[in-house]
Parts: C-alpha cells; structure tokens; sequence
C-alpha cells in the first residue's frame, strides 16, 4: 500500500515536471519500506516463538514454525525491491533522469 500511493504522486510530479518532489518522494519510498522491513525481519527473525504463539498453542507447531520464520525472515530485506509495483518504480526512477 505505501509504495502503489508513492508511485501515484511519482507520477503526479512527473506530469508536473517536478523532479525535485519526485526524488524526494523515491527517496521517501525506499528509507520507509526499508524501515517498515527492518522492524519485521528483526521480530521475525528474533522472537519468531512469539509470533507463532501469538496464533497458536501447540508447542509443535511453535517449533517448527520459529525455524522456518527465521530462514523466511531473510528473505525480507531483497524483497523490498521486489514488489508488484517494481515496473512503474523504475519507469518513474528512469524518468526523472529525463
């Protein structure tokens, strides 16, 4: 959801031929997703037990859950860049560099 929203006043600047907005509001994308992302692999990836207990009870499931969360948890990070709306990031990133 943040970044679809921050696509659309990319765009919006960039009808306006505002580049100056468009790279603070890029520069506003990346540091708040990675920011949101830092926070979520950090709780995974160090109280996954919590997490998992938070939804259920079975000592088993906790356990296994809590390892695959930690080894999922990685694959936080990279995916920031790699959201459905990667497309139009870069079309807009390419055209401010117009």
């Amino acid at each position: 959801g943040l970044i679809a929203s921050a696509t659309i006043f990319l765009a919006q600047f960039l009808g306006a031929n505002n580049h100056l907005q468009m790279k603070k509001t890029f520069r506003f994308m990346l540091v708040s997703s990675y920011a949101l992302c830092i926070i979520f692999f950090l709780l995974a990836f160090f109280m996954p037990e919590n997490i998992i207990a938070f939804f259920i009870k079975d000592v088993n499931v906790i356990t296994v859950g809590s390892s695959y969360l930690r080894i999922a948890a990685l694959s936080y990070l990279p995916s920031v860049l790699s959201i459905p709306t990667k497309i139009s990031l870069i079309i807009s990133s390419l055209n401010m560099f117009k």
